[in-house]
């Protein structure tokens, strides 16, 4: 811990994972996401390997966490509700204006549901969100507040989209987002690598293993 301007900072990894204080969040890994039958999966020029790479990781984060009695939380992203409404809007499109394929995952379907291998158990928390940020039109905020958390480990993809938006949200909400820095991935590996590296900087940041040891020794 580190003192700045008389407030407290927390700087060990032993103080920003631990276990009373830590939820563990899985970001959007959902079907349309991850499977070849999903939505980016229909497309050619939409490499998955890099978010397949990450589900081992992120099912090991989540056997420890709850054995070490963290709280977790599974963020999956909707566009359209199950009467076909969209739930997007113009500005919230801006980014995807040239691409061929934008991803528009409807409420109660197969490919928003995350993926078997890393299903939610009794006592998870599941919250849909239509914003790329896990925080935003959510209860995330008042479940933190409510178990008295205070950093929250990021999984999940993308982490050049909702991922990035989750943590700077958590940062302005007054959390450590501790981003998982091998258990993020995004199909552009190179946007990805530049993304994980300004992310570090702005919060802490660890690898699986480092986490899962600091989980396994509390």
């Amino acid at each position: 811990m580190k003192i700045i301007h008389d407030i407290e900072v927390l700087t060990t990894i032993e103080e920003l994972v631990a276990p009373a204080t830590t939820a563990l969040i899985v970001v959007d890994m959902q079907n349309e996401c991850v499977k070849p039958g999903g939505g980016y999966g229909t497309q050619s020029d939409v490499d998955l390997t890099p978010m397949q790479e990450i589900v081992p990781r992120i099912a090991k984060l989540l056997v420890a966490a709850r054995e070490a009695g963290v709280l977790v939380f599974y963020v999956e992203f909707i566009q359209r509700s199950r009467t076909g409404v969209s739930l997007r809007d113009g500005p919230s499109y801006y980014v995807h204006r040239n691409d061929d394929f934008v991803s528009c995952i409807e409420e109660g379907t197969w490919a928003a549901q995350t993926i078997h291998e890393l299903a939610p158990k009794e006592g998870d928390i599941i919250m849909p969100k239509i914003h790329p940020s896990a925080f935003r039109s959510t209860p995330l905020n008042l479940h933190l507040q409510r178990y008295g958390i205070s950093s929250l480990v990021i999984t999940g993809t993308s982490s050049t989209g909702c991922v990035a938006a989750t943590q700077l949200e958590a940062l302005e909400s007054g959390y450590y987002p501790v981003l998982a820095t091998d258990a993020v991935a995004a199909p552009n590996r190179q946007r990805h690598e530049q993304l994980v590296s300004w992310m570090a900087h702005r919060g802490p940041a660890f690898t699986t293993d480092e986490i899962l040891a600091q989980w396994a020794s509390a």
